[in-house]
């Protein structure tokens, strides 16, 4: 079985496939964030930039685990 790992970060976006099967991690990748140049985005800029990570992984995933920043306005109120 194999899953696809996305760490979507304020610098960077980290991406690695685990295999179960065999315990190894494969084709790492490391983006530059759309947060390292902003502070605000749209939800399209979000969307399309993990959309880009999802594209670069051409081979038969099972499973897709996130990390991503989360933030809200209403966390200050």
């Amino acid at each position: 079985m194999k899953f696809l790992l996305i760490d979507y970060g304020a610098s960077f976006i980290k991406s690695v496939i685990y295999n179960k099967d065999t315990n190894e991690f494969s084709y790492e990748k490391i983006i530059q964030s759309p947060f390292s140049k902003t502070d605000i985005l749209s939800r399209n800029e979000i969307s399309e930039s993990i959309y880009s990570v999802l594209d670069e992984y051409k081979t038969n995933i099972d499973y897709i685990f996130t990390c991503l920043l989360y933030t809200s306005d209403a966390a200050d109120e």
